[in-house]
């Protein structure tokens, strides 16, 4: 009998094809450490210049803006520097929504009223989602 160890990694992208990404800055607000996943849907704070996370519930962070492309650990209080896409293919399956109920179906609070996933891929400045890229699937190791 041998012993055998299998691990699965996920060793896929997120952002596959000509991208485009652009500074910005997140301050967390609140009073605990907040974790920010890469993949999180980000929209632009109504009234300032700082981005936080998309979430359709919030009138001042209900129009999305890009995506965040590395993991983050701020601080209460703090102000960190983010890297986020604004443009190029983008694989769906890999966004994520940090209040946990948004998703591509949600209606984005603008007139006229569109999805998550039509406003991504038509006011943005060109994010295209795309199902995903050959040789990334955890049986590609």
């Amino acid at each position: 009998m041998s012993n055998q160890l299998t691990s699965n990694f996920d060793w896929s992208k997120i952002f596959v094809f000509d991208n485009r990404y652009q500074i910005e800055s997140f301050t967390n607000s609140g009073y605990v450490t907040k974790n920010l996943v890469a993949g999180t849907v980000m929209a632009r704070y109504q009234g300032g210049t700082a981005i936080v996370p998309f979430d359709s519930t919030n009138p001042n962070a209900n129009v999305p803006l890009g995506v965040l492309t590395d993991d983050h650990e701020v601080e209460a209080g703090d102000t960190v520097k983010v890297n986020i896409c604004t443009a190029g293919d983008v694989v769906a399956n890999k966004l994520t929504f940090d209040n946990g109920t948004d998703d591509f179906n949600t209606n984005v609070g603008t007139a006229p009223v569109q999805t998550v996933k039509d406003y991504l891929q038509s006011n943005n400045t060109g994010i295209k989602l795309v199902a995903s890229t050959e040789l990334t699937s955890e049986d590609n190791q």
